[in-house]
């Protein structure tokens, strides 16, 4: 009697991300709303009359639309950036190291939590930055309390991922740094240029997680100019969203080139002594040009890529604004 063989079954685990995705997509469009029932409830009674057809209503909902866009993007990378580092940490680290990452990680989780909390008091500039665009929606009179909650929680949610992923990005990129595993081979080649990869890999992944996070401050900071069909207001809002999000998209760059910067360098010095210990023949020129082939470099030129993902959180504003500008101007 044949025995049933399931192995194949076993690639399946890869529609897991973008059944993940969907799922996602679908909470947001269920939860968040995109504004159907208004442009619905507009249409009805003038459906004959186009003549008589008010933008204000769609000018509003696509502000909407855009922002539950920007929460999925940034929703999907944190995600995806959470577990990637996970997977690192516990490729790179023991049982008993992968535990205390998770725990420093838990902690540290905490600790934004609590800053997040704290954002929350009147006086807070971070907490204003919300609450302003919350108080344009609910002085508008056009959303529900429904929509008004809605919005608060998945403005919550995003901050929340926002306090915790970057933390993993950064314990994941400490592992790589750990004493190398040389038990299966004596030449460590293999395992400096995987960890190089992760290292690269973590830092355009955060890099990209953090221009979702600039994307979204400039969308839900551009929402109320929706609001209002003055030409000078419309222009004061949208340059005071450009310059929070500057400011935000630069410290951002910042925490990329300190996360970036000393682990590469960190991990160069690394491999450098661990080739010289396990290649003692190999010339000066023989071990500068492996380090450079495979990445571990301070040559700017080498390092091109890494500096264009330290860079690009800075540049989501004024990217993001210039693609909002694009078509007809609806805030």
């Amino acid at each position: 009697m044949n025995t049933l063989d399931f192995s194949e079954t076993r690639a399946l685990r890869f529609a897991l991300a973008p059944l993940l995705v969907y799922s996602m997509a679908l909470a947001i469009l269920e939860f968040g709303g995109l504004g159907f029932t208004a442009v619905a409830e507009t249409l009805h009674p003038q459906l004959n009359t186009p003549a008589e057809l008010s933008s204000a209503t769609f000018n509003i909902n696509h502000a909407r639309v855009t922002w539950l866009s920007a929460v999925l993007l940034f929703g999907a990378l944190a995600i995806a950036v959470m577990a990637t580092s996970i997977i690192i940490m516990r490729s790179v680290l023991s049982a008993q190291g992968f535990m205390s990452f998770l725990l420093a990680g838990a902690t540290l989780s905490v600790v934004g939590l609590a800053q997040l909390w704290a954002s929350t008091v009147p006086d807070s500039n971070l907490g204003l930055i919300f609450r302003i665009t919350h108080a344009g929606l609910h002085n508008s009179a056009r959303f529900t309390e429904t929509d008004l909650a809605s919005i608060t929680t998945l403005v919550t949610l995003v901050n929340v991922l926002a306090a915790i992923a970057p933390i993993f990005v950064m314990l994941a990129g400490c592992s790589l740094l750990t004493e190398l595993s040389h038990s299966k081979t004596t030449d460590p080649r293999r395992f400096l240029r995987r960890r190089m990869t992760q290292l690269k890999t973590l830092t355009d992944l955060g890099s990209a997680l953090l221009v979702a996070g600039a994307l979204h401050m400039l969308v839900w900071l551009r929402w109320p100019i929706a609001f209002t069909a003055d030409p000078a207001i419309q222009k004061a809002l949208g340059e005071w969203a450009l310059s929070v999000t500057l400011y935000c998209g630069t410290a951002y760059s910042l925490m990329i080139a300190a996360f970036y910067i000393p682990c590469s360098w960190a991990l160069t010095i690394k491999a450098e002594g661990s080739l010289q210990q396990a290649l003692p023949d190999w010339s000066e020129s023989e071990l500068a040009d492996w380090l450079d082939k495979f990445g571990f470099s301070s040559a700017p030129i080498r390092q091109l890529p890494q500096i264009v993902a330290t860079l690009a959180p800075m540049l989501a504003g004024p990217i993001g604004s210039a693609i909002s500008s694009l078509g007809s101007k609806v805030g």
